[in-house]
Order: C-alpha cells, then structure tokens, then sequence
C-alpha cells in the first residue's frame, strides 16, 4: 500500500475495489488471532479483560492494528461510503454527491439572472433556462470532477488520520448539535455530529475494540452490537414462550394433497375444494365440468413437552434515562479494553 501511495501514477488505486478487499481479510485476520488471545487469557485470568489487565501480545496486536496504514484506508473508505458522509461536521466539511454537483453547475450559471432573482416560489416558475439545463455530456463531466474531487477528501483524510502522529495532548473536534424528531413520541432529541476525521479514528479504534469485547460479551446482550438487533431479541423471547404453552390445533395437523382414491381411503380429517372450466362447446352454467382438489390433514408426532422444565418466563425491557450522560467517565476509561498507549484518545 505504500508503494502505490507514493507512486504519483498508482496512487488512486489504493481505493480500488480489489485492494479494499485484501484490507478486509486483514481485519477478518486480525479478529482471528485477537479472539484466540481472548480466550486463552480468559482461561488463566478467570476474570472479564479491561482496559488494566489487558496482555502484552494483545496490546501490542492492538497497535500494530492501530497504526496500520491499510486499516486507515479502509476506514477513510467506509466513512465515505456511509450514510451520513454528505452530512457536514462543525468544520463543515462533507463528501459530495451527485446532487450537490448539479446544483452547484445550476447556481453557478444562474447567478445573477432574472431567474434567479426573481421571488416567486421554485414551483410556480418557468422551466430552467437552456444554459442551465444538464444534459448527459454535462452529466458525464460533473461525474468525473465528482470522483476527482471525492478521490482527494479521501487523500487529505488519510493524511490526518495516522495514530503514529497523533500526541497524548491530542484534542477531538466540537461536536455539531443537530435536534431530530423522536420515533413514536413528541419533541425533539439532541443529535451530535462528529467531524469526518474524528468518525474516522473512532472507526479504527471500534474496530481494534470489537474482537475483545464480542469475544467475552453475554449471548443475551442485544443493543449497539454488531449483526444484532431488537429482533433478534423478540425472536429468543418468542421461542422460550412458545415452549411452555400448549400446541395450537392449527399445527397438530400438517396439509398434503392427495388424489381422489388416497382421500377415499383417509379415514381422518380430510376436504375438498371444487375448482370449475368450461368447455367451448358446451355454453352455460348447468353445463360446467366442475374438478376437485383433494387434501388431509394427518396428525403430527410432537415429542411430549414437560412443563415442569418451562413454567414460567419474563423478559425486562430496560431504558437507563440519559444513560451515557450520568454515567461515571472514569469507569468507562477502566472498563474499555483498549491499550494504554491509546487510552488517551478514549478520552479526548
């Protein structure tokens, strides 16, 4: 990766499909070895690894992980590629879509023209003037100074987000407040916006966190985890009840379609349901052939259920009001699992 960098000729590809890729396998590799550390340290520790007892040969996987240059790239490529890249931090500086490349060209040419002085709503206007108006030559052109300029932020992130330089007395930018509407409630919630470089080493540091903390984290724990979700939740809750209740009739029985001598032969539940055509020669209602589906419904074998094993289940859905507001910083700092020459950054 560092010979394509610095290769004035090779230096955009660092971002090609086929290299994101390897940088990939990396942290798939690196999830690997770190999760056998875990559990080997877990056996002769007896205890849950924080920040305090942490390995040597962990710690220093952790930095090397850290400090990688293809891990960085990769973060840059993420960050870029998420969701919330053209949302501006308190530096008010985004990646760029196609969109906003359209409007720039349209403001540029229309600036100072009646059209866009004029004050009646953007609706009830007249069509774009023809200077204004993307055609796909136009298109075409806006997508390439779009790749160019997008291929550059990725350059000049990349250049700010190397652990090696970052000091101890390193400082996180401000925090954008945005207030969004909340789900199901009124009012509004406080949302904080990170610049992009501080997205992209807190990219980095989850990911050096994740293979610690997942490895010894409860089977049972569902929110902020990756591949896991509030369904998930629902559907464990759903298979402990449905065991302790009584099976419904609708699934004592399954459904097989047979043929007219086989449903004559079932001496259990069994229906028939009349399905009709017509012939061509042969007009009217009276005259209509009428055809049958044949279906039973033979018991299912279920295996006896001891109720005894499955009488009683709860679940708790427990909401800690502003909980990452009152909770103590400092025990946070103890309980993270993260090396110590990188604790600093935690903070910050």
């Amino acid at each position: 990766m560092w010979t394509l960098y610095y290769d004035s000729k090779t230096k955009h590809q660092i971002f090609d499909n086929s290299n994101i890729n390897k940088i990939r396998k990396l942290v798939m590799d690196y999830n690997y070895l770190q999760s056998l550390l875990v559990s080997e340290n877990l056996q002769r520790l007896k205890t849950r690894i924080i920040q305090q007892n942490i390995s040597y040969e962990m710690g220093k996987l952790q930095c090397i992980f850290f400090e990688s240059f293809p891990i960085s790239i990769l973060a840059v490529y993420e960050v870029s590629k998420s969701s919330g890249a053209n949302i501006p931090g308190i530096d008010k500086k985004f990646f760029k879509t196609l969109k906003n490349k359209k409007d720039e060209f349209q403001q540029k040419l229309l600036k100072g023209s009646k059209y866009k002085q004029s004050g009646k709503a953007f609706k009830i206007k007249k069509d774009l003037p023809l200077r204004a108006v993307v055609t796909n030559k136009i298109l075409k052109r806006l997508r390439f100074e779009l790749a160019q300029e997008t291929l550059e932020f990725r350059f000049k992130l990349l250049q700010q987000c190397n652990f090696k330089t970052l000091q101890k007395n390193y400082k996180g930018s401000n925090i954008r407040k945005v207030c969004i509407p909340k789900f199901f409630l009124k009012g509004f919630r406080p949302l904080g916006i990170p610049t992009l470089r501080d997205r992209v080493l807190q990219q980095i540091i989850v990911w050096g966190i994740q293979p610690i903390s997942e490895s010894q984290a409860d089977f049972l724990s569902f929110g902020f985890r990756p591949q896991r979700s509030a369904t998930q939740a629902i559907a464990y809750v759903y298979r402990k009840l449905i065991k302790s209740r009584v099976v419904p009739n609708n699934l004592r029985f399954k459904i097989l379609k047979v043929e007219k001598e086989q449903f004559n032969l079932f001496s259990g539940k069994k229906a028939k349901f009349r399905s009709f055509r017509v012939y061509e020669n042969k007009k009217g209602k009276r005259n209509q052939i009428y055809n049958y589906n044949y279906w039973i419904y033979p018991k299912k074998v279920f295996k006896p259920v001891f109720f005894n094993l499955y009488r009683q289940y709860y679940y708790l859905n427990v909401d800690i009001v502003k909980c990452f507001k009152q909770i103590l910083h400092p025990v946070i700092f103890k309980k993270v699992p993260v090396v110590h020459k990188y604790l600093y950054f935690i903070k910050s």
